[in-house]
């Protein structure tokens, strides 16, 4: 006997449905450009350095930085790069703090995560008012790319060291601990502005 074919019922086409295109996941890292409100570009370091010293004695003027503070400003070119550094040499109130630089001494070995919470500050918050203002003073002619990869190219106008002076810093920690413990310091110097004095 012979095999019987039968014919399978055929399904109508079936209109095909668009594919949502997969959405790529971006590759590479993430740029980020910061530019100063002075910024310009192809400023020369040097005029940028004129520019911040009058910025300085602006704000000393203003009251925003003390009357009395001394601040180097110097320049450094180099190959593929400069840089503007900025050094604070003579200051009238006390830029360091004094419970940091008494717990230092009372306790050389240790380290700085055993400290109490006030000794944390290597500044007082006249001090670190001081490194913030003068660093608000340079970004402004600055200009900053960063990557949000730490390991990746970043690229900046030009690069900047802001600082208070060794012998300043040294000069204070010796005042501080010539005096008896029980001494409290206080900065009777605030910024232009600000209330009450804080007691160091």
């Amino acid at each position: 006997m012979s095999a019987q074919i039968l014919p399978l019922p055929l399904a109508a086409p079936q209109p095909q449905q668009p594919v949502e295109p997969k959405q790529q996941t971006p590759r590479g890292p993430t740029y980020t450009t910061v530019q100063g409100n002075k910024y310009e570009a192809g400023r020369d370091i040097a005029e940028v350095a004129k520019l911040v010293r009058g910025d300085i004695k602006a704000a000393i003027a203003a009251g925003t930085l003390p009357a009395g503070i001394k601040c180097g400003v110097r320049i450094e070119r180099y190959s593929m790069g400069r840089s503007l550094h900025l050094s604070v040499s003579a200051c009238p109130i006390m830029v360091v703090n004094p419970v940091y630089v008494r717990w230092q001494r009372d306790n050389p070995h240790a380290c700085m995560f055993e400290a109490p919470p006030d000794a944390r500050d290597r500044f007082s918050p006249e001090g670190q008012h001081v490194i913030d203002t003068l660093e608000g003073i340079v970004d402004a002619y600055n200009r900053r790319v960063t990557s949000d990869q730490p390991d990746d190219y970043s690229n900046v106008s030009f690069y900047t060291n802001i600082a208070f002076a060794l012998d300043l810093r040294e000069e204070q920690s010796k005042t501080i601990l010539a005096l008896q413990s029980e001494v409290s310091l206080r900065n009777a110097w605030k910024p232009a502005g600000a209330n009450s004095a804080t007691q160091v």
